[in-house]
């Protein structure tokens, strides 16, 4: 690294490989669980890249915060053939060299084919990770849930799968201003965000509508509840063939 405040480069890269190593032995679904299993012992006190400058290394949260946040970039992408690519990309371009956040930030980029900077602004230049509020309200047959990204980053875009069906995960993209989607088959209390991909913070709120009041009005009145988050207990070892993927 050319600054000991880029040092979340060397560790959590190898945090992650950690996760790879579980999905490698066996499977995905204990990889996910290994990963996840991690979101108690982040602090979220402070940005993973420290300030230039001073001598000052990256946080603590480099290591367990940062395999998250990877794990969230690698849903972001939803293609693990890019993704594991860009992992060996990474080893390859950069082998034998200090390097800096941005040119991971560039390479990861033009890579992606995508600007991800939002993503990278939010995730590793701020303490908080983002918050998805939602609120979906019932209406006869009709479920429509109104959502926004709560960020530091103002144009945070960053897209995530939620419950759009029973059963079924779909991306929505959602932006710091408000949208809202109709659901298919589904009650209010039974939409969920991918927790297990995405280090997010959740609030939402679950109604169904007075039929003497408008699905609008509903929202306009109420306020997403207070945030909701998730730890999960480690899970033993028991991931697929990743490097043949």
């Amino acid at each position: 690294m050319k600054d000991i405040a880029d040092m979340w480069i060397h560790e959590s890269f190898a945090a992650y490989a950690e996760s790879l190593f579980v999905e490698d032995q066996y499977g995905h679904d204990e990889a996910i669980k290994y990963i996840n299993g991690k979101k108690g012992n982040v602090r979220n006190d402070r940005p993973i890249i420290s300030e230039y400058g001073r001598y000052q290394k990256s946080p603590g949260d480099m290591y367990d915060k940062g395999q998250l946040i990877l794990n969230t970039l690698r849903g972001v992408l939803d293609d693990d053939a890019l993704w594991v690519s860009i992992l060996r990309g990474i080893l390859e371009k950069f082998k034998y060299q200090n390097v800096s956040a941005d040119e991971v930030f560039a390479f990861i980029n033009q890579k992606a084919c995508r600007d991800l900077s939002y993503f990278f602004d939010q995730y590793f230049r701020h303490a908080n990770i983002p918050t998805l509020a939602a609120q979906t309200v019932k209406d006869g047959d009709s479920v429509t849930v109104r959502y926004r990204w709560e960020a530091d980053v103002d144009n945070f875009r960053m897209p995530i799968k939620v419950t759009t069906a029973p059963g079924k995960f779909e991306f929505i993209t959602p932006t710091t201003d408000w949208q809202t989607k109709k659901l298919n088959g589904i009650a209010p209390e039974d939409f969920k965000v991918a927790e297990d991909l995405f280090y997010v913070n959740v609030r939402l709120r679950s109604s169904y509508l007075d039929p003497q009041r408008e699905v609008a009005d509903v929202f306009a009145a109420n306020t997403i509840a207070k945030p909701r988050r998730v730890f999960l207990k480690a899970a033993p070892l028991a991931v697929r063939d990743f490097a043949t993927k």
